[in-house]
């Protein structure tokens, strides 16, 4: 779920309507799948509860097949170059920003509408009443 949420707050930084509207479309998906997911993980929980509490520590092919997995998804990520992560996540904000930066300077944001068309003006603190 934390990927998605980076995912998204990226392309809402970025500005990029076509990956906004493609995040909406299959958002309900998403949802679906992590409730799927959050479901299995919460029976996982209760079934090595459930073993642990039995004080039985012999072989279970839950509780093994489980651990298989973590073993697995640890060796790859232990593959992967140092610093590999972070690299990415730093590309892909530098990319965002520089696009950012790119419509921005096509879209009219240096002529003093810095807000847009939609931009409330700012409301002074002091009314014109309490000058006179």
């Amino acid at each position: 779920m934390g990927l998605v949420v980076g995912v998204v707050t990226v392309a809402v930084a970025g500005a990029q309507g076509g990956l906004v509207s493609w995040m909406r479309r299959v958002g309900p998906l998403v949802s679906r799948a992590s409730g799927a997911l959050l479901v299995l993980a919460g029976a996982y929980v209760a079934w090595y509860g459930w073993w642990e509490l039995r004080g039985d520590f012999g072989a279970d092919p839950v509780v093994d097949r489980a651990q298989s997995v973590r073993e697995w998804l640890v060796a790859r990520v232990e593959s992967l170059p140092r610093g590999m992560t972070a690299a990415v996540l730093l590309a892909l904000v530098v990319v965002v920003v520089l696009r950012a930066r790119r419509l921005r300077a096509g879209d009219g944001a240096g002529d003093g509408n810095a807000g847009g068309p939609d931009r409330v003006p700012e409301v002074s603190s002091h009314s014109e009443a309490s000058h006179t």
